[in-house]
């Protein structure tokens, strides 16, 4: 395949820059926001490059084994190839591309499905998962995956005058912002390498809503964020007049865009609104330094009480977060559903299925009661 190049962190120099050269350059498509989950043992980052006379499309993803999923092995054959699938890392990416007109974006998609259907069945990648970009909606143009609705999520504008990005909140969001102002909250910018205060508190915050054990990042994940992201990744704190840090977000951002990627908070001063504060406080910062746009992100699940607190920064209609899920070895897909005693329903259940954490739990299970 001519038109087609994949690139490793090897390349990152040459990823990044095929990134900046994109239509809408997004921090999630950077190689060094890729290697965090590379480093976390998630998959090996990868960079998919189509490129023809008219444009190129980018589309980076975690290529994960398959074949050495442990309660796969006891059913592993000599003559089976190795197996991978890939997954969007954590966050927001799929593929993006240089050219802004629909109609040639069009063709240059179809070119792109093409070969990396091609990719896919010469390396016996049998799965693929992403997650795609709220706020580019580049889910219109992958036809090759059927995206499905997940979430609203909420963006706040800021390219404006302040009293209009005020005029978006909701009521009730003004009055809580008013509590934070009375307790006189401010804000201040964290310098790397003094997170700690972040880590500590974020684990607290993580610990206090029993989170499941992925969001626990250990504290290498933000060391490293700050070595390999730099410029595109800022920590912000709110504390109160005792020097008090009460509220904490990490940031990261490019572009047009800035996207609140994790937050933590201290449960005993939740009465002063410090998240409130923190969102008013990025908003007024960001807009300083030029960007467009926070995007928030959604809920822990649909509409609730998280997605709930977002939306009261925009009264406007959220952004809609979409996912996609496509068989791309549809005989081996089958095959390993066969190894594991999968049943089809027909219904939408877990993606991929043989990746179903119940089948891990009930490995170990196993091997406890020595079976």
């Amino acid at each position: 395949m001519n038109n087609v190049e994949v690139l490793s962190l090897e390349q990152a120099e040459r990823w990044d820059e095929l990134v900046y050269q994109s239509e809408h350059p997004d921090v999630y498509w950077l190689s060094g926001y890729c290697a965090l989950y590379e480093a976390n043992k998630e998959g090996k980052a990868q960079l998919f490059v189509y490129k023809d006379e008219s444009g190129f499309v980018l589309y980076p993803f975690l290529l994960r084994e398959v074949h050495t999923l442990p309660y796969l092995q006891s059913s592993q054959q000599d003559s089976d190839p190795k197996l991978y699938d890939i997954i969007t890392p954590y966050g927001y990416g799929g593929p993006i591309c240089s050219l802004g007109e629909e109609q040639d974006r069009k063709a240059l998609f179809q070119a792109f499905e093409d070969a990396f259907q091609q990719y896919c069945q010469q390396y016996c990648i049998i799965s693929e998962f992403v997650r795609f970009s709220p706020f580019l909606e580049n889910e219109k143009d992958y036809s090759a995956v059927e995206p499905m609705f997940l979430r609203n999520t909420i963006s706040i504008p800021i390219d404006r005058e302040l009293d209009d990005i005020m005029a978006g909140f909701t009521a009730h969001n003004r009055n809580r912002l008013r509590t934070s102002f009375k307790a006189n909250l401010k804000y201040r910018i964290v310098d790397y390498p003094n997170i700690d205060t972040f880590i500590a508190m974020y684990h607290q915050t993580m610990s206090r809503k029993d989170a499941q054990a992925y969001y626990f990042f250990p504290a290498t994940y933000f060391h490293q964020m700050f070595q390999t992201l730099k410029d595109n990744i800022t920590i912000l704190e709110v504390y109160n007049e005792e020097e008090v840090v009460v509220s904490t977000a990490l940031f990261v951002h490019m572009g047009k865009g800035v996207h609140y990627h994790l937050g933590a908070s201290d449960p005993a001063y939740l009465h002063v609104s410090p998240n409130n504060a923190m969102m008013y406080y990025a908003a007024i910062h960001f807009k300083e330094k030029g960007y467009s746009f926070i995007h928030l992100g959604g809920g822990y699940a649909g509409n609730d009480s998280l997605y709930r607190f977002k939306k009261g920064f925009n009264r406007d209609e959220p952004c809609s977060y979409y996912v996609g899920m496509k068989i791309r070895h549809e005989d081996w897909y089958k095959e390993l559903e066969r190894r594991l005693n999968l049943e089809s329903s027909g219904e939408v259940g877990y993606f991929p299925s043989y990746r179903n954490p119940e089948l891990q739990v009930s490995v170990l299970k196993e091997c406890e009661m020595g079976v």
